[in-house]
């Protein structure tokens, strides 16, 4: 008897930026289901997406025959049920094009091909019987159990030439070896708990036995234990269930190294790593252990969220407030948030931890929509470090270029004495934020944006679009050489510290030098091993790390942000001077911060100087509620954008005309605070409504005609206003 081929109608999400869901036929012997991978073609592209909806041909209400096949990809498992709704919902909830998430999901919008496993240098057992001195080394180096992926890195571990490896591999004293792919060895060893973490980890225990969604907030002054319980909570689930997989969300690739570190210490094994800054090997090789089920526990940056999970337990989502987990361009999303709705649709609980919550994550807190889990203390003994405020102007800070306060240069003096080290944190990167000319006082700007030109060694750069030219000898406009670079970077900090201490080791942690998590690495193993006396840093150093050593921290600017004029200018400066505050004394030795600002009688430094956290929040939900600002109402930004301004200013105002709505307010249209960005000219719209905005945003902007050559986005719930 002949199997009769099946015909269905599949609805496809596709990796493509096309406005709307695709239906295609397949035909053949193999059913497809929900979440499976396609093969299709839209127009002349050959694409990868997954299937959303599927039907019998006979029950589809258009010409079957027009339709274009779809390939059905069977050597990678579909999405599981809970992923695809995720995906669907994060679609639907943002405002974004159906196959945003889909392509989230893959790499280049295709599922990756399988990488063959890496090779190692291995000793061969072949031994002459004499060795150079250097090549004794390099096989010293192997028979302390190193692993070497290639012969450069090999040769920089024994301190020898390459040839000197080369030489070996062709007396065969070394060859390749395949190293296969085992499921880790877990190899748990966890330090014992002290009352309020251990009664924190059971009560995120019983939810886990129970196997359903609970949303809790892991609280805890810096250096109180958190990681350490949320480690219990793994290694319970890695005990308990040899399928079971974690997901902890990190906000930036500077916080990995150690956290990997103390993760292989705790556990065993190296975790399934997931960032932008991966190699290309190493993001096929994770994306497929993922979808495969043997990558257990996957730390990983936002777009973690959107892997193809096969048994997802645990969600953990360290430092929750950080405005990195926000998603700015083209699929606009907040990673904290949707980390939340995952773990609803997996039926897991999700832990945010943080000692500075977000003013909408403790707000969840007080209306019990979170449960609270509060570890008391710093763990150990260490105790929290004393706040001193700098009046800027009484120390005449800025004035000769001079930026580092006496006070902290007297402080910095002391930990060099006593072999401690120190921590500067600007929140500035480059030389210089500004070049101003002395004779007409023009600010160096850059073309495409309205922003200042930052400087940099030789050159100046825009940090929003990537536009750089050499600094100029001359002033652009006036044709003076009286151009001077204004206000303190990273490096000018550098400058001045090495000028007081020329014989300190200093270092400079910023995005223009630290760019990889293997860099970073090398900076916090550093700093470990006592190589650092000062690190002068940015917010990539304020979060997450742990130095014994590093006893006092010299705040450069605490006034940061505050006059910006943002809805979260206040909360995330004493978020930010809070976590960087908490890098001091994090082990025996008592720590010490100075706060450089102008304004020491802003009531943020009031509580900051005695840690009075809830004091601040409280202060702030008070000033949120009286605006009717989030969390007590919902917003919704539109960015109209156009290369012509006058399209785009009329295309607001016809927007704001056509808007209708009792239960909500409309602010704008204006400019934005960053009018111009890479040659488009901007305007924003701000919607506020205490209910749901969803359907009628959707139906008012159906309803409006806008040109053609104007963009309109829509972020939801935004955080930066910019």
């Amino acid at each position: 008897m002949v199997q009769q081929s099946n015909k269905f109608i599949v609805t496809v999400a596709t990796s493509l930026a096309v406005p709307k869901l695709l239906d295609y036929a397949v035909e053949g012997f193999l059913s497809p289901v929900l979440g499976q991978f396609v093969e299709i073609e839209v127009g002349t592209k050959q694409v990868q997406g997954i299937v959303v909806h599927m039907q019998e041909a006979t029950a589809y209400k258009g010409d079957v025959a027009k339709l274009k096949k779809a390939n059905l990809i069977t050597n990678v498992y579909p999405l599981k049920e809970p992923s695809l709704k995720f995906l669907r919902f994060s679609a639907r909830y943002t405002f974004a094009l159906p196959g945003d998430p889909v392509r989230a999901s893959l790499i280049a919008g295709h599922i990756p091909e399988k990488v063959m496993p890496d090779e190692v240098l291995v000793l061969t057992g072949d031994m002459p019987d004499k060795l150079t001195t250097a090549r004794e080394k390099v096989v010293e180096v192997l028979q302390k159990g190193g692993q070497f992926t290639s012969q450069t890195a090999l040769a920089e571990a024994a301190g020898v030439g390459a040839s000197v490896v080369k030489g070996l591999l062709d007396k065969k004293v070394l060859s390749w070896q395949e190293v296969l792919e085992t499921a880790p060895k877990i190899n748990i060893h966890l330090p014992d708990l002290n009352p309020s973490q251990a009664h924190a980890a059971a009560q995120v225990a019983s939810i886990l036995k129970q196997q359903k969604h609970q949303t809790y907030f892991l609280d805890g002054v810096m250096g109180s234990g958190k990681t350490e319980v949320y480690f219990d909570s793994i290694a319970r689930l890695l005990e308990e269930d040899d399928t079971s997989q974690v997901l902890l969300l990190v906000p930036e690739i500077s916080l990995t190294p150690q956290l990997v570190s103390r993760f292989e210490n705790r556990f065993g094994f190296v975790p399934t790593l997931w960032h932008s800054n991966l190699g290309e090997k190493a993001r096929k090789r994770n994306w497929w252990q993922v979808a495969e089920g043997s990558a257990r526990v996957i730390i990983g940056a936002r777009s973690a969220l959107f892997l193809n999970y096969q048994n997802l337990k645990l969600i953990v989502v360290d430092e929750e407030h950080d405005g990195s987990y926000k998603q700015e361009e083209v699929f606009r999303y907040n990673g904290r948030d949707m980390a939340v709705t995952l773990g609803h649709f997996w039926q897991c609980p999700v832990m945010l931890c943080s000692a500075t919550p977000s003013l909408e994550t403790w707000n969840n807190v007080l209306s019990g929509r979170y449960k609270h889990l509060m570890l008391e203390g710093r763990y150990g003994d260490a105790t929290l470090p004393d706040l001193k405020l700098i009046d800027m102007k009484q120390e005449k800070v800025g004035k000769g270029d001079k930026w580092v306060s006496a006070p902290a240069v007297k402080a910095i003096e002391k930990r060099l004495e006593r072999g401690e080290q120190s921590l500067v944190f600007l929140n500035r990167r480059g030389v210089a934020p500004l070049l101003i000319c002395g004779g007409c006082g023009t600010r160096v700007g850059c073309p495409s944006c309205d922003a200042s030109l930052v400087v940099h060694k030789s050159y100046l750069i825009c940090h929003h679009c990537g536009f750089h030219e050499p600094i100029p000898n001359k002033c652009p406009k006036c044709d003076s050489e009286k151009l001077r670079a204004f206000g303190p970077g990273t490096r000018k900090i550098q400058q001045e510290l090495t000028s007081y201490f020329p014989n300190a080791r200093i270092a400079v942690a910023d995005s223009d030098n630290v760019k990889t998590d293997r860099q970073m690495g090398e900076v916090v193993t550093k700093m470990e091993n006592g190589e650092i006396d000062i690190l002068v840093g940015t917010q990539m150093v304020a979060k997450g790390h742990h130095f014994p050593e590093l006893t006092f921290v010299s705040i450069i600017d605490g006034d940061m942000g505050l006059a910006r004029g943002e809805l979260r200018a206040a909360e995330k400066t004493f978020q930010i001077l809070m976590q960087v505050a908490g890098r001091a004394g994090r082990a025996a030795k008592k720590g010490e911060v100075m706060i450089q600002t102008h304004d020491p009688k802003h009531p943020l430094f009031e509580c900051l100087l005695t840690m009075n956290r809830d004091q601040f929040l409280k202060m702030e939900l008070q000033s949120r509620k009286l605006w009717k600002d989030p969390p007590f109402n919902k917003q919704m930004a539109l960015i109209i954008s156009g290369k012509d301004e006058r399209s785009v200013a009329f295309a607001s105002k016809t927007l704001a005309n056509s808007f209708q709505a009792d239960d909500a307010e409309l602010l704008g249209p204006a400019p934005a605070p960053m009018a111009k960005l890479r040659d488009k000219y901007r305007y924003r719209l701000l919607v506020k409504s205490q209910n749901k905005l969803h359907e009628k945003v959707q139906k008012w902007l159906s309803e409006t005609k806008v040109p053609s050559s104007v963009r309109v986005v829509v972020d939801v719930d935004p955080v930066s206003f910019y």
